[in-house]
């Protein structure tokens, strides 16, 4: 079977005067954000895709998300890379997370513009677009070789 990795955008958060936080890095998913991470976990479930790595950005909001992912499909294996929270380096974001992913169905939990541009340049879909707790599910053609075919993209 070949290796499937989904690209998970984080739910809904809280504005950083919402959260009584000063960073960006600090803000928290909202209720809201929390029950559309956890509809969008049951629709991938329903896809039959369970990670068995998660990888994750290390903003607070990505690792709620995570969190909740994990909780659900009990995935022991979760990392956080730094890298994640910006677009500065697609080339070696997407180098670290086929690298960390090891040939495993892997779930990267990260923000826009990173995701939307990891997702459309391993499946060729130019409109792939992930809103707040959306996700690609893409199935590799080598677990080392970053190109692959969309199964799914879904929104809420």
């Amino acid at each position: 079977m070949n290796m499937e990795i989904v690209f998970f955008r984080h739910g809904n958060a809280l504005s950083l005067s919402e959260a009584g936080v000063s960073s960006d890095a600090e803000r928290p998913l909202s209720e809201k954000g929390e029950e559309e991470v956890t509809a969008s976990a049951a629709n991938l479930e329903r896809e039959n895709f369970a990670p068995e790595i998660i990888i994750s950005s290390p903003l607070k909001r990505a690792g709620q998300t995570a969190a909740i992912i994990s909780r659900r499909f009990k995935t022991e294996e979760v990392r956080f890379l730094n890298s994640l929270a910006s677009s500065s380096d697609i080339g070696s974001i997407l180098k670290s997370v086929i690298e960390l992913s090891a040939g495993k169905n892997a779930l990267i939990v990260g923000h826009q513009p990173t995701l939307n541009i990891l997702a459309r340049l391993i499946s060729g879909e130019e409109e792939l677009d992930l809103r707040t707790a959306g996700y690609a599910l893409i199935e590799l053609e080598a677990p080392d070789k970053p190109a692959g075919k969309l199964k799914s993209n879904f929104n809420l």
